[in-house]
């Protein structure tokens, strides 16, 4: 590896890195450092030497120690985690995602931490250069598959060539970095005779199930193991091979004869990848903070922490919500908000939407960021929750009042009754708080103007409940 420092003037410091390379992948790296930024800028450029075996994946990973993980995909919504399981540390997606950050924590060696001790930190990655259909990983605990690396809390990847196809957008999918862990997931039958033959899952056996090769006992197909990984591909002629167990197949050593199963890195392939990655000493992400005048210190770090660490981890708006408890499966991008963050669990599992104090100082939080990401997520989250306002086909299908908001939503069910039993009028009132506040905040007019008569429905609602009393 070559080490060149290309400028280090007052406005700009740079420096390129050539030579870089792992296995057949080679890389140049550009760091700079504008003098009016708070981050460095990362180019990455590279590509093959030789062609890569199939399988093979060439990533780059950026590992952490601050506890929670967020990611944000502009067009698909929010995830984030913490203190993940083995095994469901790792989320691919091949949607695409803008930003990644860490934060949460103080020092590990300290053992008796006070508020005015260091952080963890954070770690702001903007992305700005990726192409369609790349394939990144967020993680949490990813030291439970990379257990030399001590004190790593949290992780990103990024695939550049290769790729992931199976376990996406799900806590556990991919296999872990390299999409693979050599774990049993069944065998695969196939027909035509071969092990690429078309799918027949009637004939799947489990990891366990000796497959036989004896005459008319002959099964074609192949093994598959944890992160979609595709290995010892037979066909139904007696005798082509010996007995197995797919446990004893995805425990082993990659087999040569797996090759046609999975797709080669070309050796003419090359990539591109750019990101503005920025450090912070204290626990909030600072990628977008102004380098002007600001709030003393100390409540800088408290209004950031806030907003960053709690109320973007309560959400539930990416399809599949990964981490929700009842709506997982949901392909379908739902806005929905849980009481708390996923640590993997969730206070209230399985419930969303409570749009009572807690939740309002969660939505506010997201509203007053001023981050238009966040914004929208908050604006959807009003919508679901307004989609089943009780007016039209909804009051003619449920038992509910005119105007009526859901008090929450069991899973992707909606109820209109509290937990106690009773009926309520505060989701309305927060509710519509939390859409004149949005509108108010994000400047969103031409959408508060369209959204007038189902607040005006919610409004008449509350009304109506004080009764004649009220003068």
């Amino acid at each position: 590896m070559t080490v060149q420092v290309v400028s280090s003037g007052p406005a700009t410091a740079a420096i390129s890195a050539t030579g870089i390379s792992a296995g057949a992948a080679s890389e140049t790296w550009m760091l700079t450092l504008p003098a009016a930024s708070r981050g460095f800028q990362l180019n990455i450029t590279g590509s093959m030497t030789a062609e890569a075996a199939a399988g093979s994946v060439v990533r780059h990973s950026l590992l952490a120690t601050p506890l929670s993980v967020y990611g944000q995909y502009p067009a698909d919504g929010s995830v984030q985690m913490m203190n993940a399981a083995k095994g469901k540390n790792f989320m691919p997606s091949a949607r695409p995602l803008h930003r990644v950050y860490m934060m949460g924590g103080v020092n590990p060696s300290n053992t008796n931490p006070k508020p005015s001790d260091g952080t963890q930190g954070a770690i702001d990655i903007q992305r700005s250069a990726s192409f369609p259909g790349q394939v990144t990983m967020i993680a949490s605990n990813p030291d439970s598959l990379l257990g030399r690396l001590e004190h790593v809390a949290t992780g990103f990847y990024e695939v550049v060539a290769g790729n992931i196809t199976t376990g996406l957008d799900a806590w556990g999918g991919g296999g872990g970095p390299d999409g693979v862990n050599g774990s049993c997931v069944s065998f695969r039958q196939t027909g035509g005779c071969s092990g690429t033959g078309p799918r027949q899952p009637d004939g799947d056996r489990n990891c366990e199930e000796t497959i036989p090769c004896n005459s008319g006992t002959c099964p074609s197909g192949y093994c598959e193991c944890k992160g979609g990984e595709k290995r010892h591909p037979v066909d139904c002629k007696a005798g082509s091979h010996t007995p197995f167990t797919c446990a004893e197949i995805c425990a082993g050593p990659d087999a040569a004869d797996d090759d046609e199963l999975a797709t080669v890195i070309r050796a003419d392939a090359s990539w591109h990848t750019s990101a503005v990655i920025t450090p912070n000493s204290k626990n909030f992400p600072s990628g977008d903070l102004t380098l002007g005048p600001n709030i003393p210190s100390d409540d800088l770090h408290a209004v950031m922490a806030g907003i960053y660490g709690s109320a973007p981890g309560c959400l539930c708006t990416f399809p599949n919500s990964p981490a929700c408890p009842g709506m997982e499966g949901k392909h379908q991008k739902l806005g929905q908000i849980a009481t708390t963050v996923a640590r993997p669990d969730r206070g209230y599992a399985g419930t969303y939407n409570y749009f009572d104090p807690d939740n309002f100082f969660s939505m506010s939080a997201l509203i007053y960021s001023g981050e238009p990401f966040l914004q929208e997520q908050a604006r959807t989250v009003i919508e679901r929750s307004g989609s089943w306002l009780c007016i039209g086909e909804v009051e003619k299908n449920n038992t509910c009042t005119y105007g009526q908001l859901p008090h929450h939503f069991v899973g992707t069910t909606p109820t209109f009754l509290a937990l106690s039993g009773a009926t309520q009028t505060g989701p309305n009132t927060f509710w519509t708080k939390s859409a004149l506040q949005y509108a108010r905040n994000s400047g969103n007019l031409a959408w508060l103007k369209s959204y007038m008569p189902t607040l005006r429905a919610s409004s008449v609602r509350k009304t109506h409940s004080f009764g004649a009393s009220l003068c």
